[in-house]
C-alpha cells in the first residue's frame, strides 16, 4: 500500500483555498483572454514559489518548478519554461 505524499508547497497552495476565487477573479477580468497555454493561476504559482524560496532568477524558477514537475500536477499549474 502506497501513501500519497504532498509537497509542503502544494500544502500551502491548497491551504490557502483561494483557487476558485482567483478562477472567478480571472474570469471576471478576462486575464487569459489571448493566453497561450500558460495560464495566470501557473503565474501565480511561479511567483509564489519564487517568493517562498528566495530564487533570484528566471533559471532558478524554471529549475525548481520543474524539479517539482509531478507535484505541480496536483494544484493545476504548469512549470514555466525560461522563454515564457
Amino acid at each position: 500500500m502506497q501513501r500519497a505524499t504532498i509537497s509542503m508547497f502544494a500544502q500551502l497552495v491548497q491551504s490557502m483555498g483561494c483557487k476558485l476565487e482567483f478562477q472567478h477573479l480571472v474570469n471576471k477580468h478576462q486575464s487569459d483572454k489571448a493566453s497561450k497555454g500558460f495560464s495566470s493561476w501557473s503565474q501565480f504559482i511561479a511567483m509564489l514559489f519564487c517568493q517562498l524560496t528566495g530564487a533570484e532568477s528566471l533559471k532558478e524558477i524554471s529549475d525548481g518548478l520543474f524539479s517539482s514537475l509531478g507535484k505541480l500536477n496536483h494544484i493545476g499549474a504548469k512549470a514555466a519554461c525560461r522563454s515564457t
